[in-house]
This record gives C-alpha cells, structure tokens and sequence, in this order.
C-alpha cells in the first residue's frame, strides 16, 4: 500500500484547485469533459464517456486556467490499452486544439484517447477517454433532438416532442420529483410545483453510442424557491437514450434524478429532527452513543450536528469554497463515515478523484480523523489508486477501519489485508492475496471473516 500521511487543519479551507481541464466539440455543443490525472492510470477504468468524432478530426477546448501548459501530445490505442495505433503533438491554438486523426480502424470500432499536457513546473497530467469513428449514427440530429427535449423539459414547456417521447404508465413513480422516469406522467417530468432555474452551466456527456442508440447524460445545478420563499440548491443528472430512424426520433429511455444540498441558512431543524430536503432514501449518518452528535453524507458533502451546541459544522466538502469554480463539482468522489466516537469525534474516507487540495488530480482512498472538541481534521493515510471512482469505491471500500486510541488503520487493499500503526507508519500484512470465495466484511466495513487458506478449516474474525 502507498501511504502518504499529513496532519491538516480543515478548519482552515483546502487550497484552490490549480489544474486545467479540457472538454470536446461536437457540432455546436460542448461536451465530456476531462480531467487531469497526475499519475498514469488503469485505461480499463478510466473510459466512462465516449467521444464520436467524424471526418478525421477531434476539435476541442482547453481550460487551463492560471496553469502553464508548455506542450501537449495524444496517443491512440486500442481500447484495451495495450497496443499504440498512432502518436502526435496537439496544437493549442489560444483555448481551443485539433486532433487528426488517421483512419485507423473500422467505423463503429472503439478506441482509447490518451492526452498528456507537459506543465511549467514538469509535471505531466493524463487525460483519457474512449472515441469512435463515427457511421450512421446521426451524432448531430440524436443530440440536437436531446438538448430540445432538456429545454422543453426545464422550461416546463409540453412540447409536442415531449408528449411523443413519453411513457406514461402505472410503472411510474409520481409521488416524488427526486426521481422522474419515462414512464412518470406529464407534471412529474415538468418538474411538478418547483420552478427550477438552472445556475450553472449544463455538463453533456455521450455515455454510448452505435448505430441503433445514443444515450447522454445532462449534469446541471438548479434554483428554485422552497416552502419559506428560502433559496434552494439542487444537484440534477437527466439521462436520455436515444434513436433515429426513417427520420423519425424515438426517446427510448428517461431518468432524472434531483437531489437537495444541504443548506444551514435555510430551515433544517424541526421537533422530528434534522430536515434533509429532497434526498434519496437511506442516506448514510451516525449518531453518538448519548444522540448528542449526528452525522449524515449528503451530495459528496459531510455535515455534523452538535445537539448540545446547537450547531452544524461541515465537515469535509471539495464543493464548499468561497469562489463557484467548476472544478470544486466535479463528481467523481464520495465521503463515507467509517466510525463514530461517543465524544462525536468520527473517522472517515474521502474516496475516488481528489478535486483540490494536497491530493489534487490523483485518485485513492485518504483516511480523516475529525476532532469534534478541536473541530480540526487530521489525515490519516492517503492510499493512491491508478483506478477510476467507481473501481476504487469496488475495490478499496470493501473494509477500512481507524482505531483511533491505538492509532491503527486496518484496510483491504487490492486483495491484501493490512495492519497499518500511522504512529510508527510501519505496516504488516495479515493476510495476502484474498480470494472473494475467502473473506467476507460487514456493510459497514468494520469486521471481516476469512478463511486462512483453500482447505483450512480455520476462520479468522
């Protein structure tokens, strides 16, 4: 395990990020964007989005914000990672560059687009995502009948496309607006008694795309007045799917969901308890023994209420700067509450792509122990991974537990099991190369069962 250990003060605000960022082009419309990654990645997990690109050329946009960008290049591969089917310099002309590319393989065959900036300071970042050489996939007609149907849909508009598109049925879901499907009726999709006013620029993304589908997600944040005429912030992703035939579109799938973000300035306590707002169900909290001390992870955000205090502090948040800078949002994180002191004092893990702060643009797992009496954080361990957020939520999440009176991490990292004493940084294996059949944790992640070896009758807690 690579452990990197730091002791900060959270009361003091994470720096900014400092990182650019680039995004595609694609017939008027912005799109996947990407982020830097300051290690080389696992290419198999790192390919979420797909960018079809048409006559050769790859055009696009690069945000290098106060950063210095002193050369870049691209290579091609195929999508397994392994072979290299074509190199070559990009030419960034002001904000925007052009890739051309060489007709390399088959229409409709994927590959793997790798982009490596060279910084002024000489480090390097890695962009990856997969491309496709387009055929009769009508990009432009799918995606331009997709952005009328989010305008319809946002502007509470009933368009004659919308009421074509629509699946209303029994299947539906019509009792909350936190999810809306195809099969929601007419107001539930016309987001129902809210008047949302998107507040940030709408994120596009091609999930897939062939011959026979498209299918896109839409990230965006929006506004809209709560019950006390409060201002309230809601994160939404709205997924289409997609086809065109005989010049006709068809909408095949629907899903949008919408959650709240917690807020302290507006109304949250009631005599029931803490208000969430519209929230998924089961969203994840601990309460200290005496229930003077709450804790919940809401939209990437941990937030703790001191009963006896009467406060909400926020905990840990990449969102929370002063400043709305984009790349604070970026979303491929998640915080989990590991464990929960009588005292209020809770180990947790920030896991997935780091947007700022000491780990900016790498990805793995950081350990932080928040001190309620103090109100500081200190990190623990930090655990690089070369695999995107959802592998390392897979893989790295499975079991991490902090004792905080002995100062000893126990985690399960990539099928090994180790005992990590943060006081002395020594580390010692428990057990090596876990088979899924061997070991077994408990939701939460604080116990395992394994098996000592393929015919041991042993069972080790």
């Amino acid at each position: 395990a690579h452990m990197n250990q730091g002791d900060t003060d959270m009361t003091a605000d994470m720096s900014g990020a400092s990182l650019p960022t680039l995004s595609f082009e694609r017939d008027g419309i912005e799109m996947n964007p990407l982020v830097g990654h300051k290690n080389e990645m696992n290419v198999a997990s790192v390919r979420d989005n797909i960018l079809p690109y048409d006559k050769g050329i790859i055009t696009g946009f690069v945000q290098a914000y106060d950063a210095v960008i002193t050369s870049a290049k691209y290579d091609i591969y195929t999508l397994n990672g392994v072979d290299l089917l074509e190199s070559g310099t990009m030419e960034i002309v002001e904000d925007e560059f052009t890739i051309s590319v060489e007709d390399l393989l088959d229409t409709g065959k994927e590959m793997l687009l790798k982009i490596t900036f060279e910084m002024e300071n000489e480090e390097q970042l890695y962009f990856y995502t997969r491309i496709v050489k387009e055929g009769d996939f009508y990009v432009k007609e799918n995606m331009n009948y997709i952005m009328e149907l989010h305008r319809a849909i946002i502007s509470k508009t009933e368009t004659a496309a919308l009421k074509r598109g629509l699946e209303s049925n029994s299947e539906g879901d019509n009792s909350t607006l936190q999810h809306v499907n195809i099969h929601s009726d007419m107001k539930q999709v016309l987001w129902g008694n809210l008047t949302p006013e998107v507040d940030s620029d709408v994120t596009v993304e091609i999930k897939e795309v062939n011959a026979a589908y498209l299918s896109a997600q839409l990230s965006y944040r929006v506004v809209s007045s709560g019950d006390n005429n409060e201002k309230e912030t809601y994160n939404v992703k709205e997924f289409f799917k997609v086809c065109c035939k005989d010049d006709k579109f068809y909408l095949l799938a629907y899903e949008r969901r919408t959650t709240e973000v917690f807020d302290v300035n507006n109304v949250v306590l009631s005599s029931k308890g803490i208000i969430l707002g519209m929230t998924p169900d089961n969203i994840p909290y601990k309460v200290n023994k005496d229930a003077t001390v709450a804790a919940f992870v809401l939209e990437r955000q941990l937030w703790a209420y001191n009963k006896s205090e009467d406060e909400f502090s926020l905990v840990f948040s990449f969102a929370s700067a002063a400043n709305n800078d984009e790349r604070n949002h970026y979303d491929q994180h998640n915080v989990r509450i590991l464990s929960m002191e009588d005292s209020g004092s809770m180990t947790f893990s920030v896991y997935g792509y780091m947007n700022r702060g000491e780990h900016e643009g790498e990805s793995g797992l950081a350990i932080y122990y928040f001190d309620m009496n103090t109100n500081s954080i200190e990190e623990k361990a930090f655990i690089k991974s070369n695999k995107s957020y959802f592998a390392i939520d897979e893989e790295l999440n499975k079991l991490a537990y902090y004792n905080s009176k002995q100062d000893i991490l126990y985690i399960l990292v990539e099928e090994d099991l180790y005992k990590i004493n943060l006081t002395d940084n020594t580390q010692e294996v428990l057990m090596e190369n876990l088979q899924k059949d061997q070991y077994v944790t408990s939701e939460e992640g604080h116990m395992i069962a394994y098996k000592m070896g393929e015919s041991s009758n042993q069972i080790t807690i």
